[in-house]
């Protein structure tokens, strides 16, 4: 088996079982960091590149802390 293949099947699974604790979760903080761990992996298998992806993690983290501050107001 293609080991590239395996890897993305496995980061995939990964992320699915952070997206049910994002749907499950009720705590903002929870919420948030959840959605942050869900988001790498993503990020990574799109732009396979861990230059080009820094920044968009980045973004990611951004938008999160503000939809944050914007719930807790």
């Amino acid at each position: 088996m293609d080991i590239e293949l395996l890897t993305t099947s496995l980061i995939l699974g990964l992320c699915g079982i952070f997206i049910y604790y994002i749907i499950r979760s009720k705590d903002n903080a929870v919420h948030f960091i959840v959605t942050v761990l869900a988001m790498i992996p993503l990020t990574l298998i799109s732009v396979r590149k861990i230059e080009l992806a820094v920044p968009v993690l980045i973004m990611i983290v951004v938008w999160e802390i503000r939809s944050l501050r914007k719930d807790s107001e």
